[in-house]
């Protein structure tokens, strides 16, 4: 019987780490699947609701060139930054590396927390296991100012 649990418990281990490399492998090329994996670690009581989901694929829209410009209007506490300021930004570097990003807002101090943010998701073991070798640059670090090792412009309005 301890030989069929430990069999067992070795094939889900298994199972578990081959799962976990797919999500990695998906969340490169997949905004709404990097959006899953890293927003509960951003906000701890993320709810993914239909709006996510329609907003990641516009975003995913955007990255690929289909369409220009995006506006997204929510309701306050809706993900909206967490979205199209935090999780989008650090995808979008992953993907591209060598681009750099603005990020505009009404506060220079709230686009300094939206780059802290970035820059955190950025350095997470997480994000290191999707975008190998993307990594910031030790020279330059601060909230407001960094860049990945790698540095076309996308400008995101807040």
């Amino acid at each position: 019987m301890k030989e069929i649990n430990q069999t067992a418990l070795e094939s889900f281990i298994s199972l578990k780490g081959f799962l976990s490399q797919k999500v990695e492998e998906q969340s490169k090329d997949d905004f709404l699947t990097f959006v899953k994996l890293m927003a509960p670690s951003i906000v701890s009581d993320f709810k993914m609701g239909n709006h996510i989901k329609v907003i990641s694929n516009k975003l995913k829209e955007l990255e690929e060139g289909k369409i220009r410009r995006l506006m997204v209007f929510l309701p306050p506490r809706s993900s909206k930054s967490v979205l199209c300021s935090k999780l989008f930004p650090a995808w979008y570097i992953g993907r591209h590396p060598e681009h750099e990003i603005l990020t505009v807002s009404h506060s220079d101090q709230l686009s300094s927390d939206f780059g802290r943010s970035v820059r955190d998701v950025v350095s997470t073991e997480e994000f290191q296991k999707i975008f190998r070798g993307v990594q910031l640059r030790s020279d330059v670090r601060a909230a407001g100012k960094w860049k990945p090792t790698k540095v076309v412009c996308i400008t995101l309005l807040e």
